[in-house]
């Protein structure tokens, strides 16, 4: 089946999966609103589920039988739609749904749901009254003008860090000057807008760029970047790979518009872009998968691994790059999450809880994948020679960013990376480049303990590390703190300490990883979860895992090993199988003070794991202080073969040895001890300091 095809069915089965979520308002039966209806994220949503609409009603090659529409009532239901969007805009007739007095606009995400709908505009264009033109005109005006007047450009690459919104500010105003050149402010919307593309995927040395952009030098557009020097992004607080695909996303809605327009897009709109995408690129599995080195607080699978998809045109576009394998790859797990609903939905299944507790959340997460699949299929229908390229980049990586203590390496046989400052701090992850569900970021690879409160999380207290060739080594502490304690007047305990080392070898396989933990206060734990391996176990894989043990290993699916080579406590390697979708948001909200994370819905999550453990503890008990909760050294590697690394254990001294998969071996070594000390391990003389405790050696 022809791609375009392929996008087309999803879209027409998603039609008439979202009849119950589109409704009429009962007093304006000229209007309809798919999701909520509400201002803010519901008028966001309903935006984008009318560009899904519009690019079906777009287009007579439909299957309007698979729709559940006619054609004609397709593209009324279409017109209606876009009416709601602009009468219950504050410069409209009626009203958005949480009130009669409440109106969507002149806010900093209306740029955002504008910028997401107007490929649907673009589909029905012809269908469109002279009414409907100068009501679009009238909204894109306003909103225009309120960026000019109201929203300042701001840049940080702590905080405030706004690249998307900015970006998309920026995106707006120069998608009003475009098309309606005669409005009275355009210069002022290419001047601004020029001013906020240039501040949205912007890093410290633009502050002396001589590069000229709209008659002046960068360094003289320049408020602030972003991004740090590395391209590292640090949004909602953490090493976000996320929202470095949604900037890119929203330069390619503009530049397809542009493109479709026949002119010339701004040259800022490009500004990094390039420069970005070397490192997104090899953030990316074969299959189109987003490979989060700094974690995920939200769906897993969803909204920003949604927007990646248009990236994919228009890096074959602009770069000329082959995507076709990561944009097939994709789809084909949207198709496979589709067979399993059942009914055309996309998220049914998986995301069952907010479809009972939250329509506007599981109607926004569908429509964003209504949104992007049929951005692709209209651009595959309008420009479909941009997909037919050869050149395809190789993926290796070699980075690391010092804010986040973030380190990747990728190469041929092994994806593997580590960060402290990352979503659900900190994690590290070593996975196969060919399957991109045994990805699971959650605290993954660092060990976890719970305490007597419903919240347990991990406090960062200092890392170091560095790259070498093909690899990377890291080493820091950080506390298990427990908090939301049935108990009064005792709001949260921090219990532990771990210190750990994690090591990518230079071989494109294995990882050595050696932890210790001490308990900081007499104190009652409720489970110990050593190593914590996530390896999801949910419908991509078809929900089986095959785990083989041999010796102190155990093997996921022939691709991934854990080797335990020490344990100074009690117990081997084993694999909790998980009974229930236990991976879900870390960010629900709730009252100022309150308990936050992912506590109430905790198995009704939506991604199901199985965790790979070294010994561990899940009958609660008491530790006393400077008690060794656990300590151990395990090698892992993306293939099915067993190292039988070698161990040495003295004191507050631990190293291994392994032999790597280049034929060479290496010491990983560390001192938890962390004071100045000379030994000898497997005959090499290694000398620590309280900073430098841990090293790589090559034998």
């Amino acid at each position: 089946m022809e791609i375009i095809d392929r996008y087309k069915q999803l879209i027409e089965g998603w039609i008439y999966s979202a009849k119950d979520y589109v409704a009429e308002p009962f007093d304006r039966r000229d209007l309809a609103y798919y999701g909520t209806g509400t201002n803010a994220w519901g008028i966001q949503t309903h935006m984008k589920g009318f560009s899904a609409f519009a690019v079906a009603a777009g287009d007579l090659a439909t299957d309007y039988e698979r729709c559940g529409y006619t054609h004609n009532a397709l593209v009324e239901l279409s017109l209606k739609m876009l009416r709601f969007t602009l009468e219950s805009h504050v410069t409209g007739s009626y009203h958005c749904t949480d009130g009669d007095k409440v109106k969507w606009g002149h806010h900093w995400l209306a740029a955002l749901a504008i910028e997401r709908m107007m490929h649907g505009i673009d589909s029905i264009s012809g269908y469109m009254t002279d009414h409907d033109n100068d009501r679009l005109r009238e909204v894109l005006i306003s909103e225009a003008d309120y960026i000019c007047n109201e929203r300042p450009v701001h840049a940080d690459p702590v905080s405030p860090n706004v690249p998307e919104s900015n970006l998309w500010s920026g995106a707006l105003l120069h998608r009003t000057a475009m098309m309606y050149p005669d409005a009275a402010r355009v210069g002022d919307y290419r001047s601004y807008g020029t001013k906020m593309l240039l501040n949205s995927i912007s890093v410290p040395s633009d502050r002396e760029s001589t590069d000229i952009y709209a008659g002046k030098p960068v360094s003289e557009w320049f408020v602030g970047a972003n991004f740090f020097e590395s391209y590292a992004l640090n949004h909602h607080g953490y090493m976000n790979v996320g929202y470095m695909v949604i900037c890119l996303s929203n330069i390619a809605m503009l530049h397809f518009s542009f493109k479709k327009a026949g002119i010339e897009a701004p040259l800022e709109l490009y500004r990094h872009f390039a420069d970005l995408w070397k490192l997104v690129r090899t953030c990316i599995f074969d299959d189109g998968r987003l490979y989060r080195i700094g974690g995920d607080t939200r769906v897993r699978y969803c909204y920003c691994q949604d927007y990646l998809t248009p990236v994919f045109a228009l890096v074959s576009d602009m770069l000329g790059e082959d995507m076709s394998s990561e944009e097939c790859g994709w789809l084909a797990q949207v198709e496979r999450e589709v067979e399993y609903n059942g009914d055309g939905s996309f998220l049914k299944e998986r995301c069952e809880l907010f479809r009972e507790r939250s329509p506007l959340y599981y109607t926004r997460l569908e429509g964003d994948r209504a949104c992007t699949l049929s951005m692709m299929w209209l651009w595959h229908r309008e420009f479909a020679d941009i997909f037919n390229k050869s050149d395809k980049p190789s993926k290796s990586q070699l980075w690391s960013d010092e804010y986040h203590g973030s380190y990747y390496v990728r190469g041929e046989n092994r994806m593997a990376a580590f960060t402290w400052m990352a979503a659900e701090r900190p994690q590290g992850s070593i996975v196969p480049p060919i399957d991109s569900s045994m990805a699971e970021s959650k605290f993954n690879l660092v060990s976890m303990i719970e305490g007597g409160g419903v919240m347990n999380n991990c406090s960062i207290k200092n890392h170091s590390g560095h790259t070498f060739d093909g690899g990377f080594i890291t080493g820091g502490e950080f506390s298990y703190i427990t908090s939301g304690l049935l108990e009064e007047n005792d709001s949260s305990n921090e219990n532990a300490l771990n210190r750990l080392v994690y090591c990518a070898l230079p071989d494109d396989k294995t990882v050595v990883t050696l932890q210790q933990c001490r308990a900081l206060r007499h104190c009652w734990l409720v489970n110990v979860k050593p190593l914590n391996l996530n390896i999801p176990n949910d419908i991509f894989n078809g929900e089986k895992r095959e785990y083989t043990a041999h010796d102190g290993s155990l093997t996921a699916d022939l691709k991934l090993t854990a080797e335990l080579v020490y344990n100074m406590k009690d117990g081997g390697i084993h694999v909790e199988c998980g009974c229930a979708r236990t991976i879900g948001l870390n960010h629900i909200s709730l009252p100022k003070g309150g308990l936050s994370g992912n506590i109430v819905y905790e198995n009704r999550g939506m991604l199901r794991v199985d965790r790979v453990i070294v010994g561990g503890n899940n009958t609660p008990s008491w530790y006393d202080c400077g008690e060794a909760i656990f300590d151990f050294g395990v090698v892992l590697k993306t293939d099915n073969e067993t190292n039988g690394g070698e161990y040495f254990c003295d004191g507050g001294l631990r190293a291994v040895k392994v032999s790597g998969a280049d034929g060479c071996e290496y010491i990983v070594a560390a001192n938890f001890d962390r004071d100045e000390r000379s030994c000898e391990m497997f005959g090499k003389h290694i000398d620590f300091t309280c900073d430098s405790w841990y090293d790589i050696i090559k034998i």
